[in-house]
């Protein structure tokens, strides 16, 4: 899967619940499972069960760590739930 895109649904009988968008990056020093996009709904009941799936997932490829692109309330969420979040940088290119 090095490079390649991956989609994981949740799913339930009444409908999609949420769609994650990951890929495996291998960078110059090490290789990183990387989420590029999370949306949904009821997070707060399926977050545990997915935290897990990724560090599995993430070892299983050899991955030395999990990073995630996305807004400001993610790192609000994620520290809230003790998970420790790392800021490398936000960059705006220009606000239109």
């Amino acid at each position: 899967m090095l490079g390649q895109v991956a989609f994981w649904l949740i799913e339930e009988p009444a409908g999609l619940v949420a769609v994650v968008v990951i890929e495996n990056r291998q960078h110059p020093r090490k290789r990183v499972l990387t989420i590029n996009f999370i949306a949904g709904r009821r997070l707060g009941e399926w977050w545990p069960l997915f935290v897990d799936l990724m560090d599995q997932l993430a070892r299983r490829l050899g991955c030395t760590g999990i990073a995630a692109y996305g807004r400001p309330g993610w790192v609000r969420f994620w520290k809230a739930r003790g998970v420790a979040v790392h800021i490398a940088s936000e960059i705006m290119v220009r606000q239109l």
